[in-house]
């Protein structure tokens, strides 16, 4: 999907879709647009730049997306040594990307139902919704270490725990980095 930005509008085009800001003439702003659905128009700010869940149009890949995103962002907060708060993100991840598996196949059965017999496109969206069960299960293997302190190492105890908080982030992002939706 294609982000337009328009360095000075020449009139305004109404109201960010994140923030509620009315967009003045003369303002950058952002803006796409879905084959159907209307345009999007989002200002400046960086916190309303769109993410990829935003570019879609498609329900599941939008949710699917969210759920990466909130887990990303879930990972870059996480401060403590509580390996239960990190099992706490990735449970939250699984569960939310099972929802997705379960909007696919709900659709194509759905579909069947309907047809009285599978389709190209039933067929189509059991195949996604078997990919996200299998990105589910990567998440679900994801197991974390406790830290343990290493009285030989020349490092500070401080310093060692930040290597193993991102030793830690590190072993949930790779498992996300497996999603091929």
């Amino acid at each position: 999907m294609k982000v337009t930005v328009v360095k000075a509008a020449r009139k305004s085009p109404g109201k960010c879709s994140k923030c509620g800001d009315v967009i003045k003439e003369g303002q950058t702003y952002r803006h796409w647009a879905f084959r159907f659905g209307g345009k999007r128009v989002r200002c400046a700010k960086s916190e309303c730049y769109p993410k990829q869940s935003d570019l879609t149009s498609n329900e599941q890949l939008s949710a699917l997306y969210a759920a990466n995103e909130g887990a990303e962002e879930d990972l870059a907060d996480w401060k403590s040594d509580e390996i239960g708060d990190l099992e706490a993100i990735r449970d939250n991840l699984a569960s939310q990307v099972e929802e997705v598996a379960s909007g696919y196949r709900e659709k194509a059965d759905n579909i069947e139902s309907g047809f009285g017999h599978s389709t190209s496109v039933s067929d189509e969206l059991t195949e996604k919704a078997d990919e996200v069960d299998s990105y589910q299960q990567e998440i679900e293997g994801v197991s974390f270490e406790e830290f343990e302190f290493d009285a030989e190492s020349e490092a500070s105890e401080e310093e060692q725990r930040e290597t193993w908080r991102e030793e830690q982030r590190e072993l949930l992002s790779e498992a996300m980095s497996t999603c091929s939706l």
